[in-house]
């Protein structure tokens, strides 16, 4: 962008034209640039549980980072695990924020699988025009933590897992 010192005037009364390099002297040219970020629309950039995670514990809350602030409607999410099927949700309606803290309404069921999905028609940024989400964001995860059995790492004992051969 140019400002032309010559084209440029104050308004107080007395002409007095722009010194574009503080110089002192009137009359300079003001040069500047500048760049426009282009403007996307909102992305998850973190969640806890992280998308196919286990450990969840069964009355922990779901965390969602978004990119940038965001509007989410009541139906912005959804969740259905293995054994307690749909359930409903709290804090899923947010306004102008950045992080989304999902409150399941039930504790779910140690080591069921569940599915969050984030649905992109329902997720919209707070700038100059409003962007929804490009797509649907799924996260699944498992709570809790599944038991292994030691027979299942070492073997059922009438066979050796590790066998040595040494000559």
């Amino acid at each position: 962008v140019n400002l032309y010192g010559m084209l440029i005037n104050d308004l107080d009364g007395t002409l007095n034209q722009l010194d574009g390099d503080k110089n002192g002297i009137e009359g300079d040219d003001y040069v500047f640039s500048f760049t426009v970020v282009p403007d996307t629309a909102p992305t998850v950039i973190s969640s806890d549980p992280a998308d196919d995670s286990v450990g969840l514990e069964i009355d922990d809350n779901l965390i969602i980072n978004f990119s940038e602030p965001v509007d989410a409607t009541a139906n912005a999410a959804t969740l259905s695990c293995s054994q307690s099927g749909v359930v409903a949700l709290l804090g899923v309606q947010v306004n102008d924020t950045a992080v989304m803290t999902i409150d399941p309404v039930i504790d779910l069921t140690d080591l069921e699988t569940c599915e969050l999905t984030l649905l992109a028609a329902e997720i919209v940024d707070n700038d100059l025009t409003q962007d929804n989400m490009d797509a649907d964001v799924i996260i699944s995860f498992m709570v809790g933590f599944p038991v292994v059995e030691i027979y299942g790492i070492q073997g059922d004992g009438l066979v050796l897992s590790l066998i040595h051969i040494s000559e």
